[in-house]
């Protein structure tokens, strides 16, 4: 069968074009290739002469943002009449309404085409793809349903499939998960542009002090398993990838590797495993096979790690190995928050590896969650000090702080729906933005969304002045007036540069 893959807009808040690595897609592909059907993908964030990419303002209920990606109408014309089915990514719940417009387009023009939406989105609110204007709808990972729907399986008889019987929508729960996770092929890469994703990728900027290191790699995401066994009050990764912890062999994974490194010039892969060190041996295994095949690739943790199961060996053969960004999935720094968002850390452990971490010159960074529901002053301020020790003794500086957002069907988004916490009611209607003023959707009896607000910054300002006490609570208050922009307008770049240096060093020989 011919099967059209499509990696769909986005929306962001500024009006800028960005390209993804899909890795779903890509393993979908390599998958249905494997099973003897043609594959033909569109990536609507791709830019060519022939199919540019268009940045158009939209507004919502309580936002304005931009759509990025070809247009609909671009989308459509590079979709031949023969085709048997159409794919559409669904990474987020921002994604409804660009699936829902994607989807009307191409039926407008091919209306017994059909089209199957599948993702973290379809996963977690099934409910909603009845309204996205398509024929069916995955629940799940895609691979054995796609493979049953494909080779004419009664549709009730798939797990995980959501399907119209011509009377009513079907739901027929979670799909089968797939264990063998070595039999998948790799990802199918080149489909989705990777060589051109990475000759066009744009350069780091990282902050180091006053200074803005640029830092430009060649670097794709990998997955080396699927699932996860705990149940954090936050977390949504379980609606899609289920519980059970399956993983791919130590040998499997340096193979892709090393095609990574000698087909795609790869420098750096980022490991996004979402329960990564499941078996303590496995994981030495693949990393002592990085040593002794000389696979020669830089790594990184960016989506963070359960700090429980790290210790000071495993954390030397990662830097052995060539990690250069061991993220921690600390969240909170109180023993009592811990358990309310029920993460089962115990932060004397935690203290102990970030001590361990930094004994060993292995670079870290920790995600840090505020106004979590339960969250009173006493244990924000027990948090913070607790942050600060560690950035103090253990220069532990590096923290991605986040309020806490409620993802949808996740414990958290049950209790904000249960409590009427959510300050704007319509939450469905919300686009999730990072750091955007609409994150702050919960307001309970400890916080409201301005508190919220307010104890992020508060947090942000506190861990950088552990690095320099003075100089970072003065460029606050200077950002919070808006002197800083209106001054560095002025002064040349040089000089801009020259100056921060210069009251930087002075400001931390004051504050140490």
């Amino acid at each position: 069968m011919k099967i059209v893959l499509i990696n769909p807009h986005w929306y962001s808040p500024v009006p800028q074009a960005f390209q993804t690595h899909n890795l779903g897609l890509s393993y979908i592909s390599s998958f249905m290739k494997q099973r003897g059907h043609t594959v033909v993908p569109l990536d609507s964030l791709f830019h060519t002469e022939k199919a540019p990419v268009e940045i158009v303002p939209v507004e919502f209920k309580y936002q304005k943002a931009y759509r990025v990606g070809q247009l609909y109408d671009t989308i459509v014309r590079q979709i031949s009449a023969d085709t048997d089915l159409v794919g559409i990514a669904g990474p987020t719940s921002n994604h409804a309404t660009i699936i829902r417009g994607l989807a009307s387009a191409i039926k407008q023009k091919h209306p017994s085409m059909k089209i199957i939406v599948g993702g973290p989105y379809p996963s977690a609110m099934p409910e909603d793809i009845p309204s996205l204007a398509v024929d069916y709808g995955i629940d799940g990972e895609p691979e054995i349903l796609l493979d049953k729907l494909l080779s004419g399986v009664p549709l009730e008889q798939i797990n995980g499939l959501v399907y119209n019987n011509g009377k009513e929508w079907k739901f027929n729960g979670k799909a089968d998960l797939p264990d063998n996770l070595d039999a998948i092929p790799f990802p199918d890469r080149e489909v989705f542009h990777c060589n051109e994703i990475l000759n066009r990728q744009g350069i780091a900027r990282i902050r180091k002090g006053t200074e803005i290191i640029t830092k430009k790699a060649r670097g794709v995401p990998m997955i080396l398993s699927r699932g996860c066994p705990y149940s954090c009050g936050f977390c949504s990764i379980s609606l899609m990838n289920g519980k059970k912890w399956r993983h791919r062999s130590p040998e499997n994974i340096i193979a892709e590797m090393i095609d990574l490194r000698d087909k795609y010039n790869v420098e750096e892969v980022s490991i996004l495993d979402d329960h990564l060190v499941g078996d303590r041996s496995r994981l030495l295994k693949i990393m002592d096979l990085m040593i002794e095949r000389n696979v020669g690739l830089n790594w990184s943790l960016p989506n963070g790690v359960r700090v429980d199961y790290l210790d000071k060996e495993i954390m030397q053969k990662m830097k052995d190995s060539g990690c250069v960004s061991l993220v921690l999935g600390i969240q909170h720094g109180s023993q009592e928050m811990i358990k309310i968002m029920n993460t089962k850390l115990d932060l004397k452990k935690v203290e102990q590896v970030v001590k361990d971490a930094k004994d060993i010159g292995l670079n870290t960074a920790a995600f840090l969650i505020v106004a979590y529901p339960g969250e009173t002053k006493e244990y924000f301020m027990e948090s913070l000090k607790f942050c600060k020790k560690l950035g103090k003794k253990y220069n532990l500086i590096d923290w991605r702080i986040n309020i806490s957002r409620a993802y949808p069907k996740t414990p958290l988004d049950m209790l904000c729906r249960e409590k009427g916490y959510y300050m704007r009611k319509d939450v469905e209607t919300l686009l999730y933005f990072p750091g955007d003023e609409t994150e702050a959707n919960i307001n309970t009896p400890e916080f409201d969304p301005a508190e919220a607000i307010r104890r992020r910054n508060y947090a942000m300002r506190q861990l950088m002045a552990t690095e320099n006490l003075f100089y970072w609570n003065m460029v606050y208050y200077l950002e919070c007036l808006k002197i800083k922009d209106a001054v560095r307008r002025v002064m040349p770049e040089k000089v801009w540069n020259m100056q921060k240096k210069v009251v930087y060093n002075v400001l931390k020989k004051i504050s140490a």
